[in-house]
């Protein structure tokens, strides 16, 4: 048992995290009714860590995906890893944070992933590459693991990282070229209007000669 995922498309395409697959070779997927079935491709987003396989399959049940504007600090979540009647295992938990850093950076830029989610609990690796559900039974996100730290990619990443990374090879995130100051950073996760402060635009991005100033 090397860790878990969830089935993203009804023809067999599966996510999971590059900590669950670390390197390409031959994998099976266990289903939930003990059913094996040989992963026949691989396809990865190095950028934000994730990992696509594919098995022959086809009318697979899947979860509907919550959208990260829909989860609210405090949302009580329960996660699942393991097989049934084998090692499964439930957790409730809460979000705490849904702007969590991996690397604190007081500048942040558009073409870097800034919003991740963290739990009010810490989870050891059975539950890497594990669903993350609200109450409504939504995938809210995915499990992820970076130097020990545990946090949730929210499932709103995984859309357009899924369908750029098989149409592309690769998710390459949308360049604007705006550098720019968190206002929560500034006062505090408690300040009521959200919004950034603009520090650089960088002379050849789409928004060089668009509205936005520097400060």
């Amino acid at each position: 048992f090397l860790g878990n995922g969830f089935i993203l498309t009804n023809d067999g395409w599966i996510v999971t995290s590059n900590d669950v697959v670390v390197k390409r070779g031959k994998y099976v997927v266990v289903t939930q009714n003990h059913k094996i079935i040989l992963v026949d491709q691989i396809k990865t987003d190095d950028n934000l860590g994730l990992v696509y396989l594919k098995i022959k399959a086809e009318n697979l049940p899947v979860a509907p995906l919550a959208k990260m504007k829909a989860v609210k600090l405090g949302q009580q979540i329960i996660l699942s890893n393991g097989i049934e009647h084998v090692n499964k295992e439930l957790l409730v938990s809460r979000i705490v944070d849904k702007d969590f850093q991996l690397n604190y950076k007081i500048f942040r830029n558009t073409e870097n992933y800034y919003l991740f989610m963290n739990l009010d609990k810490k989870l050891n690796k059975t539950f890497w590459g594990s669903p993350v559900f609200n109450l409504n039974k939504e995938i809210v996100g995915l499990v992820m693991i970076y130097h020990g730290v545990n946090y949730i990619l929210p499932s709103d990443f995984l859309k357009k990282s899924f369908t750029q990374t098989l149409t592309l090879g690769k998710n390459k995130p949308t360049y604007l070229g705006l550098v720019y100051i968190s206002q929560t950073n500034l006062i505090g996760n408690g300040f009521s209007n959200y919004g950034v402060l603009i520090s650089q635009i960088k002379s050849a991005s789409p928004l060089a000669h668009s509205v936005l100033k520097v400060g």
